[in-house]
């Protein structure tokens, strides 16, 4: 007998060439317990007792969820379990948010759900390559017009604001007894004149909050957006931020992705703002990646490095997509930190920093 993780892809036939229908309780081993048994009924119920071919791990992400491919007799779908619960990964409001995101035509169809379980399944969306894409300008210009059509939707579940996020997230590391570098702790002397400017031009939307190439899908033929862990009402900006900041457009594919977005080039309000809020997609994400260790009980150091010596955040991009980044250890999470503070930093000595803040102040 093959072991669990040997999971069917596709039925098979017999000598006889009859349809041999795979051994479902066998087939589920794959999932833990006490998870197993509500995965089945919620696949029985919805698909019906005889439908399960197969199933598999996806794998990507730093999520604590657990995500397979459910491959079914008419289709295959995404099996999404939420193994840990606490505020940030509430299934009743990630589900919610899935839910809205799928009828504005943003995210893949959700076609189960049960909160109190912590399972959802949706439809699985075939991952074409899509980086090459981003060489067409009219390409990054739709990925910006699916992120407006998400703003544009419906109100997600309220949570936290931008600025609520990075503070909860700062007396986490605190509490920890973590100790901030001295890099980043001169960096936030300065993230509170970001957060003086932006904070009365603030406003709430349907957000993502984690749009980041791992949580964007493209089928051949357009963009689909999953993983909607992170999702709440906040800044719009905030989004829009996060794209540049994970994607690293600049140049032309920026202004088309902001063509996308805006409907036309972006006003200079537009523009200051979304300067001001890229400091705060940057602190966020050095701050989160000082918490992923926590999680395992792992504490990071606080390592004082000389800013030249850390490389830039476009090479750390670059050597992501190879998968070459080392975030094994606490020390790696630490210095990846770091270097989107340093990146920051770096960002508020250029003169578009200083008349983003003067435009947002005046």
């Amino acid at each position: 007998m093959a072991p669990p993780s040997a999971a069917l892809r596709s039925p098979t036939t017999n000598s006889l060439g009859r349809l041999a229908i795979p051994d479902h309780d066998h087939l589920l081993d794959i999932i833990p317990e006490p998870h197993r048994a509500p995965v089945a009924q919620a696949l029985r119920e919805r698909f019906g007792a005889d439908a399960l071919r197969g199933i598999s791990p996806l794998t990507g992400g730093r999520s604590t969820a657990l995500v397979y491919r459910v491959d079914l007799a008419e289709r295959s779908c995404v099996l999404r379990i939420v193994t840990q619960r606490n505020p940030l990964t509430d299934p009743v409001r990630q589900f919610a948010a899935m839910r809205i995101a799928a009828e504005c035509g943003v995210a893949p169809e959700v076609l189960h759900a049960d909160a109190d379980a912590g399972l959802v399944i949706s439809a699985f969306v075939p991952p074409q390559p899509f980086t090459t894409l981003f060489d067409d300008p009219a390409r990054v210009a739709e990925l910006g017009a699916l992120v407006r059509r998400l703003h544009d939707g419906p109100a997600m579940p309220p949570f936290l604001d931008t600025f609520q996020a990075i503070e909860q997230a700062l007396i986490g590391i605190a509490a920890s007894g973590t100790v901030l570098s001295p890099l980043m702790s001169e960096f936030l002397v300065h993230f509170e004149q970001v957060k003086d400017a932006l904070r009365p031009h603030l406003t709430l939307g349907a957000s993502h909050n984690d749009l980041n190439p791992g949580n964007l899908l493209h089928d051949g033929e357009r963009f689909w957006i999953i993983d909607w862990e992170s999702a709440w009402q906040n800044d719009p900006y905030f989004d829009l931020a996060t794209v540049l900041h994970w994607f690293g457009f600049a140049g032309e594919r920026e202004r088309a992705l902001l063509h996308g977005y805006f409907g036309g080039a972006p006003t200079a309000w537009q523009q200051a703002k979304l300067e001001l809020m890229r400091q705060v997609v940057s602190c966020y994400y050095a701050v989160v990646f000082l918490l992923i260790p926590l999680q395992r009980k792992e504490f990071p150091p606080a390592l004082d490095l000389d800013r030249d010596s850390l490389p830039s955040f476009t090479d750390i991009r670059a050597a992501m997509r190879d998968g070459t980044v080392p975030l094994a250890t606490a020390a790696d999470h630490a210095r990846f930190s770091l270097v989107m503070i340093n990146d920051a930093l770096r960002r508020m000595e250029n003169v578009e920093y200083a008349g983003a803040r003067s435009r947002l102040t005046d």
